[in-house]
């Protein structure tokens, strides 16, 4: 399956193993490069001795799912809490999402995977994987626990893609604001159906301390839709509230404008502006261009 450039790394390995570009690309002393790219040259040693598949070779069409109401509480449920009661908005309970929603995400030997396409050739890329991370203890390489994520990937129509946002144990995001997100959605009009999925596959990565009301009735809706119940009952309304200002990792995460292109504040955002945390500049802005709503003014 084609993943645009998806890379499973959290940096670029090719970075690492020069100091010279690690200093000059993200501010860091000699020192710190260095301790990089020894970390880096282990990695990579670790890796030929005992190579991973690749992600392409676990990589399979997620789509089918989209039809199983048991997917979106499963997809939704690192970012929003029991309160929201995700699972009632489908008709479902938590005890049917573990055993039928959760374990089609969290194989280790298949990654499902689900595109967005962008304006302008663009493509967002969302993977769940489950994978056995590994750890370097005293010298040596261990493998740890496996471990469930989700990234989301953005892939420009040229270049490089980039990771806009990661639901795990060390969260990475928000990588949208709400504008963002419901123009993303507006774009499949006038498909409710495919509006609706936009927005709840891509809800795990908005943050926003700003988020409007508006944002669920939107979510709302799109639960009515692809879950079949009552947009205004309480069960659904609930769970929209929850999944718009409920996300715990991101909810207080604030934005501003800065030099054209909106940034994010969140400490662990991939949009922050301080390269240290964030999209290298160029990124950055690439990032905000392809992201902005049509018609959005600065």
């Amino acid at each position: 399956m084609h993943l645009y450039g998806y890379d499973p790394r959290s940096a670029s390995l090719d970075e690492w193993l020069n100091p010279e570009k690690s200093m000059a690309r993200r501010g860091l002393d000699l020192a710190t490069a260095e301790d990089l790219r020894i970390f880096a040259e282990s990695m990579l040693a670790d890796e030929r001795d005992h190579p991973y598949p690749s992600a392409s070779e676990l990589a399979v069409d997620g789509s089918p799912l989209l039809e199983s109401p048991e997917f979106w509480p499963a997809h939704l449920c690192s970012t929003t809490d029991r309160d929201a009661d995700v699972p009632s908005a489908f008709g479902l309970s938590w005890d049917e999402v573990r055993e039928t929603g959760l374990p089609p995400l969290r194989r280790l030997d298949q990654w499902p995977v689900f595109t967005i396409p962008l304006h302008d050739g663009a493509v967002m890329v969302i993977i769940h994987r489950t994978h056995h991370p590994r750890a370097l203890y005293h010298g040596k390489w261990v493998q740890e626990e496996a471990e469930h994520q989700i990234d989301f990937w953005l892939a420009p129509a040229t270049g490089e893609g980039m990771l806009l946002g990661s639901v795990q144990a060390g969260p990475t995001g928000p990588g949208l604001r709400w504008p963002e997100l419901k123009g993303i959605a507006q774009a499949a009009a006038p498909d409710r159906r495919e509006i609706a999925r936009r927005l709840l596959l891509l809800a795990p990565i908005l943050g926003d301390k700003e988020m409007p009301d508006q944002a669920v009735t939107w979510f709302a809706q799109a639960l009515s839709i692809l879950g079949g119940l009552d947009r205004n009952s309480w069960v659904v309304c609930n769970a929209a509230e929850g999944i718009a200002f409920g996300n715990e990792l991101f909810r207080y995460a604030t934005w501003r404008q800065e030099d054209g292109i909106w940034v994010c504040d969140g400490i662990d955002s991939s949009r922050n502006p301080d390269p240290r945390i964030g999209l290298l500049a160029p990124d950055l802005r690439r990032a905000g261009e392809i992201l902005r709503p049509l018609g959005e003014e600065l």
